[in-house]
């Protein structure tokens, strides 16, 4: 170690310590942009500062689990993963973000025929609120009639809706 150059010694300590480009370039008053040029140059590929290690145990476990769940597990974002499945060869369209809401949207209104509430459902599929169940259905087509008491302006009646 005693001969180690300052490229070897940035390659090294990223592959033992995983810092971010930005540390390894504080570290070695090098940039960011200079630190993924060395790690490029010496075969490490870098996906958003994830070394080659890395990236292949997000795609064998998106592989085998769904994209959302690899995103969390290896806390980064989906599109991340849907790159790094680019760059494997493989096109990942088939669960594109938009075609799971429309399936989970359909999922959800059957539960919403069923007599579930769109709060019991929200809370299930982790929605922020029953809103956000309200606006699903809509963008999908599902248009539900809620049943709730309007109280008129005049105060007078009380229709039902």
């Amino acid at each position: 170690m005693e001969n180690m150059t300052r490229n070897d010694a940035l390659v090294e300590m990223f592959l033992r310590n995983k810092p971010t480009l930005d540390m390894l370039g504080q570290t070695f008053n090098i940039s960011k942009q200079r630190v993924s040029k060395i790690l490029r140059s010496r075969g490490i590929s870098i996906v958003k500062g994830l070394p080659s290690a890395v990236q292949d145990a997000i795609f064998t476990y998106a592989k085998q689990h769904a994209v959302d769940r690899a995103s969390a597990v290896f806390h980064v974002s989906s599109t991340t993963v849907y790159t790094i499945f680019r760059r494997h060869g493989i096109q990942y369209s088939e669960v594109h973000p938009r075609k799971k809401l429309q399936n989970e949207a359909a999922a959800m209104w059957s539960l919403y025929q069923q007599g579930m509430t769109q709060a019991e459902i929200a809370q299930r599929y982790g929605k922020k609120s029953p809103t956000t169940v309200s606006h699903i259905f809509h963008r999908y087509g599902y248009l539900p009639i809620p049943e709730r008491t309007v109280r008129r302006k005049n105060k007078r009646s009380l229709l039902t809706t």
